[in-house]
Order: structure tokens, then sequence, then C-alpha cells
């Protein structure tokens, strides 16, 4: 008779790209709603700033929707991605310096744009 096989551990999880998360974050995420609270809180954000816009107050709009971007970079430079959902679209890195950047220099397009005298 044989002798019961002996469960070996698992083999060591290789490093993914820069700012993957790693086996141990991903492990028994938030389920729900409650996952998803960062991207509501962003997409809220957006919905105020174009009812800004939709005010005909573009420049404070347009702020706005700079400020939510950058709002949605620090998250996902500060939040484990376990908790956030939706925001995570790719590495780390890439989502923060995309969010940001894309924030600041829309925040940044918006003070310098002249207004319109007619």
């Amino acid at each position: 008779m044989r002798a019961p096989a002996v469960a070996a551990d698992p083999p060591e999880a290789l490093p993914g790209p820069i700012g993957a998360p790693s086996p141990q974050e991903l492990a028994t995420p938030p389920q729900g709603p409650r996952r998803e609270w960062a991207i509501a809180l962003v997409l809220a954000g957006a919905a105020a700033a174009l009812a800004v816009l939709a005010a005909d107050y573009w420049r404070l709009g347009g702020v706005g929707l700079g400020a939510d971007m950058c709002l949605a970079g620090l998250l996902r430079a500060v939040v484990p991605p376990r908790h956030l959902g939706l925001l995570v679209i790719r590495g780390r890195a890439v989502d923060v310096v995309t969010m940001l950047g894309g924030g600041l220099a829309m925040v940044a397009l918006v003070l310098v744009t002249p207004d319109l005298q007619l």
C-alpha cells in the first residue's frame, strides 16, 4: 500500500509588473458596493463639476474636473488596490501618473485660458 501524498507548499508567486497588486493584497477583497466607494466618490465629483459647467461657470467647472482627476490619482496612490474596484486600471505607477498628470494639466489649462470678451 502507498503512503498518502503530502501536499507540498504552493510555489512562490513570481513578481508581477511594478505597482501590480500582490496575491496578499488581492486576498478576500470587499464585495459589492463596499468595493466601489472610490469610483463612486470620483463619479460624484465629476457629476458636480459637470453641473457647475452646465450652469455656465466654465472655469470653476473645469477646475473641478481637474481636481477630481487629481483626487482619483491620489486615491490610487494611497488606497490598497483591493479597496478600489473599478478605479484600478493598469499598474499603480501608470494610473497615478496618468490621473495626476491629466488633472494638473486640465487645471493649468483652465487657469491660463483667457476669458472671451464679446
